[in-house]
């Protein structure tokens, strides 16, 4: 199985670690590292993490790494990635805007 980080998700890293780097100069190459990692593991079992209650229609399924949401779903053959957010925004208003 594939996965496709989309551009949202992308945008989203590079938030993050500029975010990072405004603390933390050199730590946020490896935290990047580490989120596309967790991601990339999706792969192997996609389906593993619980769909997000509000948003179970649309197959959006969510799992934690650190301090980190990733929100996910999977189509056909590949796994995509939606948003990647620190877990204290709140996230709603970030998947699906009105």
């Amino acid at each position: 199985m594939n996965v496709y980080i989309s551009e949202t998700a992308k945008a989203d890293l590079r938030e993050i670690r500029q975010g990072i780097e405004r603390v933390v100069p050199l730590r946020g190459d490896a935290v990047i590292q580490e989120l596309v990692e967790h991601c990339e593991q999706l792969a192997d079992m996609p389906l593993r993490y619980p769909l997000v209650l509000r948003y179970e229609g649309r197959g959006v399924r969510r799992c934690v790494h650190g301090r980190y949401l990733i929100f996910y779903r999977t189509r056909d053959e590949s796994v995509e990635i939606i948003h990647i957010v620190h877990g204290a925004r709140d996230y709603d208003s970030l998947l699906f805007p009105p």
